[in-house]
């Protein structure tokens, strides 16, 4: 997989920032290693975003979410390998936008659903992580 924004030292790890309401060390152990392949992970906990906002409000959070993921990378000192931004999708949409201009990777899980009643009939939804995928 192609990386983002990484150090030329060696001794200097890339990271996988996990910007999610699903913190890294939740996940099942597949999407875990596809996660170490890319990055060591770190998690930033993804903003909660009121449906009510107006779009500007929403993206007054852009600059702030790109600061914190360009100040993760400084503190790592490795550089940003991608970042997985899974959440609420209009401000997913302009937060990756924002990234891809800094020349950073932005990366979506794909899950395959399946569907089941329970023993009372109600629907219960599994998702199964297949692999991470570029925006």
């Amino acid at each position: 997989m192609e990386i983002g924004k990484m150090s030329t030292n060696p001794n200097k790890f890339p990271i996988f920032i996990n910007l999610s309401n699903h913190p890294f060390g939740l996940w099942k152990k597949h999407r875990k290693l596809a996660a170490l392949q890319i990055g060591k992970p770190i998690d930033l906990p993804f903003p909660n975003i009121a449906p009510e906002w107006h779009r500007g409000k929403v993206e007054e959070l852009v600059p702030v979410y790109l600061h914190k993921c360009l100040q993760l990378a400084e503190h790592y000192k490795g550089g940003i390998a991608a970042v997985h931004i899974m959440g609420e999708m209009t401000f997913t949409f302009a937060l990756v936008q924002a990234l891809k201009q800094e020349g950073i990777t932005t990366l979506a899980s794909t899950t395959e659903r399946t569907t089941h009643l329970d023993k009372q009939g109600n629907e219960v939804k599994t998702f199964h992580f297949v692999r991470f995928r570029k925006y």
